[in-house]
């Protein structure tokens, strides 16, 4: 992660590979720290920080959202691919989920 933000690419030995950070990765960070949360209660930390990045992306205008964030921290205003809702809802429900299987005996923390 770079800043707060879950970057597209390293390289197998960890180091970056390209540092700037689209949209769908951002989705994918919710929902593997969604997943964790449901048996480690320590991830909704993790769960609430991802949720609050990815809706940086969301903040723009109601109903549109950047995809890309450059190196420099500024988003690029251009179309986003159609399939970047797929991961916003994909995103969604395994939070849905999670929040579901949090009971009284777990709750999120």
């Amino acid at each position: 992660m770079r800043a707060g933000v879950a970057i597209n690419a390293l390289l197998s030995d960890f180091s970056v590979h390209d540092a700037e950070a689209r949209l769908w990765p951002q989705t994918e960070r919710l929902k593997a720290n969604a997943r964790l949360a449901i048996t480690r209660p320590q991830c909704w930390r993790s769960v609430v920080e991802a949720g609050e990045t990815l809706l940086r992306y969301l903040a723009p205008v109601p109903g549109l959202w950047y995809d890309r964030l450059t190196v420099a921290g500024t988003f690029v205003c251009e179309p986003s691919p159609a399939s970047t809702l797929y991961h916003i809802v994909a995103a969604c429900l395994e939070l849905q989920s999670a929040l579901t299987a949090a009971t009284p005996l777990n709750p999120p923390r």
